[in-house]
């Protein structure tokens, strides 16, 4: 398969962004990646602060050298405080808490907490909401820092946190979806989705052209609005390439902690797109190599001859036919 990857000219433009990342993006995702191998190699106190002094040194402006977490614990916490002042000067790149979701994961949690299945009762994964809903509103940090937590409270586990699906029903439209479903759809986020936006336009204090306006005031206004917008344009290619990395690793943790490639993602209902599509489908639909290569290296229940979708095809024949 890998041939074929790597004659793949879209796969290729969403798995290689520019460089455009910011030192602090990158001192995150090494802390993430750090603190997850933390507790899955089980390293001792030397080998976290060693990995932790090597980050340090190449973000020296980032992360200060006075005080070196040797626990995972101690290396959360040094996240959870580094994402707070890194979102209150940029919310858009680095995510703080977000309280409506922190709300509804309460109501999910009261609600599904002690659900009765039969004669079984089933327990809710506690931050379940929130992980799907944080991977929804592309707030990478706070997805991130849910699974992490989940993996250091549960015996080293977050396989039910990662597999549960949020059932998200309203009026005459069903949806169902897992986390790990909505970091997929944001691996290929684009410059365009920010361009639109108004809070966007705000920050660089864009001015809007009135559509009634006469020819000499939309070209006094479109060059007063330009170096404006090369400025948008860099920073969102910054945003684009920052969140990156972030979301890849965060699609791997998902992976490694137990999802399932067959999860479906479900939609039905009133002027509602319907479908099911597996983890799987919707990885060969992001033409990322950088998804699909996780999903080979990390699905647990890859296997490449069996059924992929409810269509009845195989991962074998939808791999090739995307391909």
């Amino acid at each position: 398969f890998e041939p074929r990857l790597k004659r793949n000219k879209m796969a290729e433009a969403h798995a290689a962004p520019r460089n455009a990342k910011t030192p602090a993006s990158i001192a995150l995702t090494s802390l993430y990646a750090l603190a997850y191998e933390s507790m899955q190699q089980k390293y001792g106190s030397d080998k976290i602060q060693d990995e932790y002094n090597a980050i340090q040194s190449l973000v020296p402006s980032i992360l200060s050298p006075k005080t070196v977490p040797s626990s995972p614990e101690q290396l959360l916490e040094r996240i959870t405080n580094l994402v707070e002042g890194l979102s209150s000067n940029d919310p858009v790149i680095y995510g703080w808490i977000e309280a409506p979701i922190e709300a509804e994961e309460t109501k999910q949690a009261e609600k599904l907490g002690a659900k009765k299945s039969g004669a079984a009762q089933t327990t809710y994964p506690p931050r379940a909401t929130a992980l799907v809903k944080y991977c929804e509103s592309d707030n990478l940090d706070q997805a991130l820092l849910c699974l992490l937590h989940y993996k250091l409270g549960h015996d080293n586990s977050a396989k039910e946190l990662v597999n549960f699906r949020l059932d998200n029903s309203a009026g005459w439209s069903s949806y169902q979806y897992a986390a790990i479903h909505k970091a997929i759809e944001k691996c290929t986020r684009s410059e365009r989705s920010y361009q639109h936006k108004d809070d966007m336009n705000k920050r660089f204090e864009i001015e809007k052209i009135p559509y009634d306006a006469d020819e000499a005031t939309k070209e006094a206004l479109e060059a007063k609005n330009k170096p404006k917008e090369e400025r948008r344009d860099a920073y969102i290619r910054s945003v684009v390439d920052s969140k990156y990395d972030r979301t890849i690793l965060l699609i791997e943790f998902i992976l490694r902690e137990g999802a399932t490639t067959t999860l479906i993602s479900h939609a039905s209902g009133w002027r509602v797109h319907g479908g099911n599509k597996t983890v799987f489908d919707m990885a060969l639909a992001s033409n990322n190599m950088d998804v699909l290569r996780a999903i080979f290296k990390y699905g647990t229940d890859i296997d490449i001859n069996t059924q992929c979708s409810s269509g009845g095809s195989t991962m074998r024949t939808d791999y090739g036919e995307t391909w």
